[in-house]
């Protein structure tokens, strides 16, 4: 993976390649960051991987799942990097983390500054929203926080909150 991005960025560098590749042309928004990379990672070692990808290449990315991100809390947030979390219910990771983590997580990830969306991974499971994040404001996260991370969060990973996410006067 990334011998072929590194490839890519090389060809993009490039003003008028001399031989048209469509594979890495369609990379050019990547690395221009006109467009985002989105990256499903969920175990530390994913997390970590996605990181220093996303830092090696300097990558406009968001990290989708997240799902142990709170064990790299410093390095995400260091790393500015947005997290989607994809499931609010769902079970823990593994048999020694707290059997309360996943509904906690937006909590934690609030506390430490970092910005996240709470999302579902299905289409048809968009309607288990509100339930995701009235979830996460009774194991912590404030209230309007949690709104926040089902409506302006995703708006602004997305970088459309000038036009959508929130509701203001006028």
């Amino acid at each position: 993976l990334f011998d072929y991005f590194e490839k890519a960025k090389a060809y993009n560098k490039e003003a008028k390649p001399n031989r048209i590749n469509v594979k890495y042309e369609a990379m050019r928004a990547l690395f221009d960051k006109t467009l985002k990379l989105y990256i499903h990672a969920n175990h530390v070692d994913e997390l970590l991987s996605a990181l220093k990808f996303i830092e090696h290449f300097n990558l406009n990315a968001v990290i989708v799942g997240a799902h142990e991100s709170w064990l790299i809390k410093d390095q995400i947030r260091n790393s500015e990097v947005p997290l989607v979390i994809d499931r609010v219910h769902r079970l823990p990771s593994w048999s020694e983390e707290p059997i309360d983590l996943p509904y906690s997580l937006p909590k934690i990830l609030s506390e430490e500054g970092i910005l996240f969306a709470i999302a579902a991974e299905k289409s048809w499971e968009q309607r288990n929203l509100p339930f995701h994040a009235g979830t996460a404001a009774a194991y912590g996260l404030g209230k309007e926080e949690a709104l926040e991370a089902i409506s302006l969060s995703p708006a602004k990973i997305l970088g459309i909150d000038d036009a959508l996410g929130s509701l203001e006067e006028g």
